[in-house]
């Protein structure tokens, strides 16, 4: 698959189906990242960067850290309990300026964890799953809540 990518150009990829007792041998060696050279390839003229997944799933809950309970609240498509809510019963909350300064302090503390698995100093934080930002109403949300989250941070 890597050298098929490399042919048409691609630069990177990013995999999340990998078995678990893989991913966790490559989260302590902070391996998480990596160029994927196949055997037959002497000269790693197909090598690509290829970009881990380090937890469960590719959903919200499963992307932002380890703790999914944490990460679910700040699935805002899950207020008023869109998507089922949250599964470990902590719901989303919508974020106001008299929650931002904790809240963004929980989320980047998830931040950090899942950055401290990786040797750079940039993280991959995907924000929804398949059948997702079907409305505009639900795009707004996770913007809007982000966007104060990210001001709060930018600030502090």
């Amino acid at each position: 698959m890597a050298d098929i990518l490399k042919d048409y150009g691609f630069q990177g990829m990013l995999i999340q189906r990998v078995h678990y007792a893989v991913k966790k041998e490559l989260a302590q060696r902070k391996h998480l990242e990596f160029n994927w050279r196949q055997t037959y390839d002497d000269t790693g003229d197909h090598d690509i960067f290829t970009h881990v997944m380090p937890f469960y799933s590719y959903d919200v809950p499963h992307t932002c850290g380890p703790d999914p309970s944490v990460c679910c609240q700040f699935d805002f498509a899950r207020i008023n309990n869109g998507y089922g809510g949250c599964p470990w019963h902590k719901p989303a909350e919508r974020i106001t300026h008299s929650n931002v300064a904790r809240r963004s302090k929980l989320i980047l503390d998830q931040w950090q964890k899942k950055a401290s698995l990786y040797r750079s100093n940039v993280v991959l934080v995907p924000l929804g799953d398949d059948f997702r930002y079907r409305t505009n109403n639900e795009a707004e949300e996770q913007y809007n809540n982000f966007q104060m989250i990210f001001d709060y941070l930018n600030a502090n």
